[in-house]
Formats: structure tokens, sequence, C-alpha cells
């Protein structure tokens, strides 16, 4: 059963510039490593200012629990991607992450 991972965040507003041009570096990664990423389906970023504020939300879609898993440890073994969260949580206001596993429980259409 397909299961999608929410990740929500507010970013710090002095790191705003700094953070698209981060995100830029990772979609060049994504394109160079497509194996490292290859058990997810599909992955979109979505940003949305409230206020001053910016708040952004990542969807992961994955086949099963058990391909998020083998994602999971794949990340974990890639010294350029963990390098890349390290860097992730500096534009991140501390506190602000969540991370949410959603299944589909009806389709409407």
């Amino acid at each position: 059963m397909t299961i999608y991972v929410k990740e929500t965040y507010i970013l710090k507003s002095e790191k705003a510039a700094e953070f698209y041009k981060f995100l830029e570096r990772l979609k060049k990664l994504v394109k160079e490593k497509p194996d490292l990423f290859e058990e997810v389906k599909s992955w979109n970023a979505y940003g949305a200012y409230i206020g001053t504020s910016f708040q952004g939300m990542d969807l992961w879609e994955y086949e099963n629990m058990a391909e998020m898993e083998k994602s999971y440890a794949n990340f974990d073994a890639d010294p350029t991607l963990v390098k890349f969260v390290t860097e992730l949580w500096t534009y991140i206001v501390p506190g602000t992450h969540r991370e949410e596993i959603w299944k589909p429980v009806l389709k409407l259409k």
C-alpha cells in the first residue's frame, strides 16, 4: 500500500535566500545519484508564506513502509546526503520540523 511522508518546517527568515540555493544543489544531487532515490516514487516540495514566515512542506511517496525504511537506510549510508541533511537543519527554525507518515484510506475520485 502506498504511503506518504509529509515533512513540514519553518525556515529561518534570514536564511531564505540561501535555502533556495541549497534546494537547487539538492535537485542536482537527485539527478546525479538517481540510485540513491530509487525507492522514492515521487518527491515534491511546497511552500507558503504566513506573514513574514515561510513554511515548507515536502511530500514523499513510497510503495510501502519497507521501501521507505530501505530508502532511509540508503540516505544514512551516503556521506554526501548526510552532509546535505546536516546543512538542512541550519535553515530550519528549531522545534518546527515535523514528520508524519500518511496512508490513503479512501479514494474519492
